[in-house]
C-alpha cells in the first residue's frame, strides 16, 4: 500500500509544536505532488473513498514513482465528543469529510495547494494528480531560473533580510529560501 496513514491528533500536535501549517508538514521537496485524503471515523463516504484512494495511489505511484506521495489523515469521532473532528475541519480549512488536497512547492519555494475537493470522483482526482505532477516538474525546472538574480557589490534585499556583499563577491537573492543570501557556488539548490 502506498498511502501513509496519520492520526489527526498526532499530526496536530506536530503542527503546533513546530508552529507550521499542514502544507509545510506535507510538502518537502520540489518536483513532487503530495495528495492528502482527510477522513473521519464513522463516515460512510470516507470508508467508500478510502478503498478507491488506495487503488488510485497504487496506480499513480506505478505511473509517476517518486513524483507523487499519498497520505491519509484520519480524525476520530464520537457523538459525545466532536472536538477532534471540528479541529480537523478547521486545520484543513474544509467543511466536510472526505476532503482531498493536492499540494506542491512552487519555483519560489512556497508550498501551494493545486486542488481541493470534498468527496470527489477518482477520475477527477487522477486528472488533478496528473496536472499537479506536471506542474511540480515545471516548478522544479523554473526554480533555478528564478534564483538567477545576481547582484555584485551593492545592496540587495530578499524576502528574509537584506545586506551588502563583500567587494567583488557575487550573491544570489532567492526569495522563500531559509537562508536568503547564497554565494554563487551554493545556489545550485536554493533549498540547502
Amino acid at each position: 500500500m502506498s498511502v501513509k496513514f496519520l492520526e489527526f491528533s498526532k499530526l496536530k500536535k506536530t503542527l503546533d509544536e513546530k508552529n507550521i501549517g499542514y502544507l509545510d508538514f506535507f510538502v518537502k521537496k520540489f518536483g513532487k505532488a503530495y495528495v492528502v485524503l482527510v477522513t473521519r471515523e464513522k463516515c460512510s463516504g470516507c470508508e467508500r473513498q478510502k478503498g478507491l484512494f488506495e487503488k488510485t495511489s497504487d496506480k499513480m505511484k506505478s505511473k509517476h514513482g517518486a513524483r507523487v506521495e499519498f497520505f491519509q489523515v484520519h480524525a476520530y469521532y464520537t457523538p459525545a465528543s466532536k472536538e477532534e473532528t471540528l479541529l480537523c475541519l478547521d486545520t484543513f480549512r474544509t467543511v466536510a469529510f472526505p476532503t482531498y488536497v493536492i499540494c506542491l512547492r512552487d519555483h519560489r519555494g512556497n508550498n501551494r495547494e493545486t486542488y481541493r475537493a470534498v468527496g470527489a470522483s477518482m477520475s477527477e482526482i487522477e486528472k488533478n494528480i496528473e496536472s499537479s505532477v506536471e506542474l511540480a516538474k515545471w516548478f522544479e525546472q523554473k526554480k533555478n531560473e528564478y534564483c538567477q538574480k545576481k547582484i555584485t557589490c551593492g545592496k540587495f534585499s530578499c524576502s528574509q533580510g537584506s545586506g551588502k556583499p563583500e567587494h567583488g563577491q557575487e550573491v544570489w537573492c532567492c526569495p522563500g529560501v531559509p537562508a536568503a543570501v547564497r554565494v554563487v557556488s551554493l545556489c545550485a539548490d536554493p533549498m540547502r
